[in-house]
């Protein structure tokens, strides 16, 4: 009897398991038959759930989002005060630190890469990136700039703690995204 296959249940597998070689090796350093070889598969059948690497790497950013979002908005669902949501989505960010890291890294390494032009017609660096947004703006009742705004510092605090962990930290600056989405409300 043939093998019942879920394709979308497997193309995720896929995805999830390019994650891990994408942190090690990074984007640059893939072919498709390497990371064939890695995920124990055909380049076929990479082929046939993704058009290029390019193609599988935007689908995984899209994946990452969508996961991301699903497991903070779960954890903050039962917070009333802006402030307890704020805590929550530190502590959060703090727990998840190194590997938000790790996804910058690739992802930056993916822009390097394909260049200042082509990287901005990548439509899944756009739509990731719109999840997260799209995310925040209904968790903290924000309009698109100041969503824009928070996701900025978010990654340059990232960033930060990259370049000088002793001197940056994550409930340091906590205090001031929450400042700056206090004004927001007021303004509002």
């Amino acid at each position: 009897m043939p093998k019942i296959v879920n394709h979308e249940e497997y193309k995720k597998e896929l995805l999830a398991k390019s994650y891990e070689v994408f942190a090690q090796r990074g984007y640059s350093a893939l072919t498709i038959r390497d990371l064939a070889t890695n995920l124990k598969v055909s380049t076929g059948t990479l082929y046939h759930y993704f058009r290029s690497k390019l193609d599988l790497f935007e689908q995984l950013l899209v994946l990452i989002a969508e996961r991301d979002m699903v497991e903070i908005t779960s954890l903050v669902e039962q917070q009333n005060t802006l402030e307890e949501k704020v805590d929550i989505i530190f502590e959060y960010l703090e727990r998840v630190e190194l590997e938000c890291q790790k996804q910058m890294l690739i992802m930056i390494d993916a822009l390097r890469e394909l260049g200042a032009e082509e990287a901005g017609k990548v439509s899944g660096f756009e739509r990731a990136d719109n999840i997260y947004m799209k995310g925040m703006c209904e968790i903290f009742d924000l309009d698109d700039e100041t969503s824009i705004f928070l996701g900025c510092a978010v990654n340059g605090l990232l960033i930060e703690r990259m370049i000088n962990p002793a001197q940056v930290s994550i409930q340091g600056q906590k205090k001031f995204i929450l400042q700056i989405l206090q004004m927001n409300k007021k303004i509002r």
